[in-house]
């Protein structure tokens, strides 16, 4: 599926393969074309398209042409002194320098955005921490999270965070950075447990937890209430990170 969007722009066509590279719809020629034909016809498999592309004519073999009829459909190319170069062509036909975003775009199974979207992709989130948001590990947690009223129950917390899955205010965000920090947590301990003979108890993982969860902390700003008050008292965080007009508080 990915090969099929890998095309080579032709500049000098020195560096395209005639053979085994995609620079025109019905590339690559190997797909058509035997090794067996290639040799008999005088060519190599390392021919370029500048070999068997001469003063704006391609230099088929006589049999070819009468053999491979789809031979002349090829367009014909206009030969730069610059070099070849892999682009990736879209699904709608358009060239993109290649990049991992453009790759993404056509390989992706694009759906509508689901309710929870904001509770899991928000702009102090963890993306590794927000991939395993479903495994969740609660006691222990829950109560500096401000989620001491929500039940262990993922349908309980997964109605509680959704709620405020766009919300900025310190509480919920927080609230976002636990549960998504616990379970991936809980995730890796259960890997360490299945693949080697290493093992940490609940609470050394309640610990990894929460001064993970912290470290973010430090990295945000809160404006000043009385609720943020109380958060940098129970986080043992500093009060440089109150601004008095913040967008995260």
């Amino acid at each position: 599926m990915i090969q099929q969007h890998f095309w080579i722009k032709i500049g000098d066509g020195m560096q395209a393969s005639m053979w085994f590279d995609k620079w025109d719809v019905i590339c690559p020629l190997s797909s058509l074309i035997t090794p067996r034909a290639i040799a008999n016809a005088g060519f190599t498999l390392y021919t370029k398209v500048a070999d068997v592309y001469r003063q704006g004519e391609w230099g088929w073999p006589d049999q070819w042409l009468a053999r491979y009829l789809i031979l002349h459909n090829i367009q014909h190319i206009d030969l730069h002194p610059r070099s070849d170069k892999v682009v990736w062509r879209s699904s709608g036909g358009k060239e993109l320098d290649y990049s991992a975003s453009s790759v993404w775009e056509d390989i992706r199974a694009a759906q509508n955005e689901v309710p929870w979207s904001s509770m899991v992709w928000f702009p102090q989130a963890n993306v590794r921490h927000s991939f395993f948001m479903w495994l969740l590990v609660w006691n222990g947690v829950k109560d500096i999270a401000g989620l001491s009223s929500v039940a262990n129950s993922w349908d309980i917390i997964y109605n509680h965070l959704v709620q405020f899955a766009s919300s900025k205010k310190a509480v919920h965000v927080i609230g976002k950075l636990v549960v998504s920090a616990a379970g991936y947590f809980v995730w890796q301990e259960r890997n360490s447990r299945l693949f080697t003979s290493k093992k940490r108890c609940v609470a050394r993982l309640t610990e990894i937890i929460l001064a993970t969860v912290r470290m973010k902390l430090h990295t945000m700003r809160f404006k000043r209430t009385s609720q943020v008050e109380r958060i940098l008292q129970e986080w043992s965080l500093p009060r440089g990170l109150v601004v008095e007009d913040d967008d995260c508080g």
